[in-house]
């Protein structure tokens, strides 16, 4: 009998665990990836650095170049994309961001 109560605590540990870090953010006020779509393509940008000034670099690889997010929270990336000038808040809304 112990040994189920035991299982079950730690199955319960484990699973609240999991969901506070499935819901956090690995830098706080910055989501870890945005999701952006190009020409039917969707492309992922993984945040790389945030700067003293509160902007944000995210890219998809090195090869492709990086996007920023201003200090006042605006993604800028030129090009034709639907991320372009939405703000964070816009984009987690709009169901294209993932923490």
């Amino acid at each position: 009998m112990n040994v189920i109560r035991c299982l079950a605590v730690i199955s319960t540990s484990i699973a609240s665990t999991l969901a506070f870090h499935a819901q956090a953010e690995m830098i706080p006020g910055y989501p870890d990836v945005i999701i952006c779509t190009t020409s039917g393509a969707k492309f992922i940008l993984r945040l790389e650095k945030v700067f003293p000034d509160g902007s944000a670099a995210y890219s998809a690889n090195l090869a492709s170049g990086v996007a920023m997010v201003s200090p006042d929270g605006v993604f800028n990336r030129a090009g034709k994309n639907d991320c372009h000038g939405k703000t964070l808040d816009q984009l987690k809304r709009d169901g294209q961001t993932r923490e």
